[in-house]
This record gives structure tokens, sequence and C-alpha cells, in this order.
């Protein structure tokens, strides 16, 4: 097995991740369009996992979200669902260790979007909290908002960018012992 390497998305890379659009019914060529603009100005980096056949059986994404290099998101790391976990160990340690090298590190986000084999262990194996989100949408055609009295002392107000820097700072003092100071400030 080697680690190849992204500084393009290769024919290899893009051939997985069209496999796992399949699973995941998303408009790949939409986002394949996308990471191959971020490839080439330099935002993404990557590898490729190929086994002994030298077939490429996993991929793997990140990019830094801050100049500082503390704040790392692993968009992509994915191995197909038939494939061996030891692949997906393997894709873990490398990423793990390429973002170790950052002296600066302070988190890695990690989205773990796909079902591949033994990315889940991987990451358990080094130690790391995981943080689920869910995602709650209203239709509100369908369900509509109950209409709630507005408590003593608060009053309603339409959202405007200057209530920005507010929010923050409530978010900040909320999160402030918790990964969402970092992951989610506003």
């Amino acid at each position: 097995m080697r680690i190849d390497p992204l500084t393009t998305l290769t024919e290899d890379a893009e051939a997985l991740l069209r496999m796992r659009a399949l699973e995941r019914t998303s408009d790949v060529e939409t986002n394949l369009q996308q990471l191959r603009k971020a490839f080439e100005a330099g935002k993404l980096h990557g590898a490729c996992l190929y086994d002994a056949q030298e077939t490429a059986r996993g991929v793997v994404i990140w990019r830094w979200s801050d100049s500082h290099q503390s704040y790392a998101q692993v968009l992509v790391l994915y191995v197909p669902p038939v494939m061996s976990a030891d692949l997906g160990l393997a894709l873990v340690d490398h990423v793990f260790a390429r973002l170790s090298q950052s002296p600066t590190l302070a988190v890695i986000e990690a989205r773990m979007r796909d079902q591949s084999p033994g990315v889940r262990d991987g990451w358990e194996q080094r130690g790391v909290v995981f943080f689920e989100r869910c995602r709650m949408v209203r239709q509100l055609r369908q369900t509509p908002i109950p209409v709630l009295p507005v408590p003593d002392k608060y009053h309603l107000v339409r959202w405007d960018d200057a209530h920005q820097e507010q929010i923050e700072q409530l978010a900040m003092i909320a999160y402030r012992d918790s990964i969402d100071a970092v992951v989610v400030p506003d």
C-alpha cells in the first residue's frame, strides 16, 4: 500500500469521489469542479491511497481554515464500504501525521459523512473527541411556527448585520470551554 500526495484532483481521486457521490446521490460534477478550482488555487491538500495492485482505494482532502494552520478541516476521507478497515486506518494515520506537522495545530474537524471502514476507529485510536451535530429542518408550510408570548424584558427586532458582533460575544461566553468556541464562533 502507498499514499501519494495530491496537488491537483487526479483521475484516480475523481473516480473515488464519483463512487462516493453515487452513495450520497449528490451533484458530482459541480462538486468536482469546485474541488478542482480549490486545488488549483492551493486551498486544498490531499492524498490518494493505493493497494498493492496499484488501484486507488481511498482519498483524503483537507484544508487549513486559517493562515496560522491551527484549524484544519478534513473535508473528505473516503474508502469504499467494501474495502478493508486497514485502508481507512491508514488514511487517518496519514492525514493525522501530516496535520500534526504544524506546530500551531489546535483543532482538526473531520467530517465523517461516509461509512468508510476503519475511519472512525482510526480517529478513536488518536484519542479525538467526537462532536456530533444534527440539523433540523422545519418546512414552514407543513408545520406552522407557534406564536408564543415574548417574555418580560425581551423584545423582538428584525435581524440586522449590526447584531453580529453582539451574537459573537454571546457565543464566545456561552461556548468558552467547549469545541463550539473554535468550530462555530458565530
